[in-house]
């Protein structure tokens, strides 16, 4: 049983109230409780609070009028009517605030607890996706001040380019996006080289790694270690793929660099 639930339990009724805390406390420590609606509002207010267990009869305010209440300050916070009334109409209309389990008195505690633990699993299962998501959001945005990555499919045409491709490149992301991704020697750029990686990503299903030369927008020659995977359903051929690079020109022999340049200025000399 998960016990990390912070439950609040409201009940007018001191000596229901005090017997059904009793029994939640031994598998929930933190409990608290309200003997009204309005005492619940400043509750939820005030405290975190993940499962609101509350009776129907309440003074002043019912259990479905607070309920709708709770709806303006905690939209998915997960309800449970507790009620002496087994009349259809009642069930129905708790089925239509969207609370999650609707109890008759005297209540049966095994079926409480079940539908707690129910509620703590899902609840725990939403966290973990929360923090998931944040986490995956803290990587991407690490990968996109230090990494290119862009996305192709099978034809090589470039479908998406995170912010670092477009520094590094100097292009915009309308210029970038629908066009081939050209690779090449200082003289001659094509697509022609990196299909033929994409070809072989597709037939062995497995990564390619290694460096690739390519232009900024401005004609100037860079170098960037490069990963290239595929994207694909189990069992079927890619569909796309994700390009990974680091740009690596700081480490290329000087030498290298200055052929390079000597290449890129090749078209000028035989004018």
């Amino acid at each position: 049983m998960n016990k990390s639930l912070n439950i609040l339990y409201v009940e007018d009724d001191l000596l229901v109230q005090d017997i059904v805390c009793s029994v939640l406390t031994e598998f929930y420590p933190s409990v608290l409780v309200a003997s009204s609606a309005e005492e619940a509002l400043c509750r939820v207010e005030k405290h975190p609070i993940d499962v609101m267990i509350t009776d129907i009869g309440l003074p002043a305010m019912s259990g479905m009028e607070l309920t709708q209440k709770i709806r303006e300050q905690a939209s998915d916070l997960p309800v449970i009517i507790t009620s002496a009334y087994r009349e259809e109409k009642c069930y129905l209309e708790a089925i239509r605030h969207g609370v999650k389990g609707y109890l008759t008195k005297p209540l049966n505690f095994n079926e409480l607890l079940e539908l707690l633990d129910k509620l703590a699993s899902e609840i725990q299962a939403r966290r973990n996706q929360s923090s998931q998501a944040k986490l995956n959001a803290h990587y991407k945005n690490v990968a996109d001040q230090s990494l290119i990555v862009f996305s192709v499919n099978t034809e090589g045409i470039i479908e998406y380019a995170n912010d670092r491709f477009i520094e590094v490149t100097g292009y915009t992301r309308e210029e970038l996006l629908g066009t081939p991704y050209m690779i090449g020697n200082g003289v001659t750029w094509s697509d022609k080289l990196f299909l033929k990686i994409l070809a072989w990503v597709r037939t062995e299903k497995k990564l390619w790694r290694g460096v690739i030369r390519n232009q900024t927008q401005r004609k100037k020659g860079y170098y960037v270690k490069t990963t290239v995977t595929p994207i694909m359903e189990e069992g079927r051929a890619p569909h796309s793929f994700m390009v990974f690079q680091t740009v690596i020109t700081e480490v290329i022999h000087p030498k290298q660099l200055f052929i390079d340049y000597l290449e890129m200025l090749k078209p000028a000399y035989v004018a």
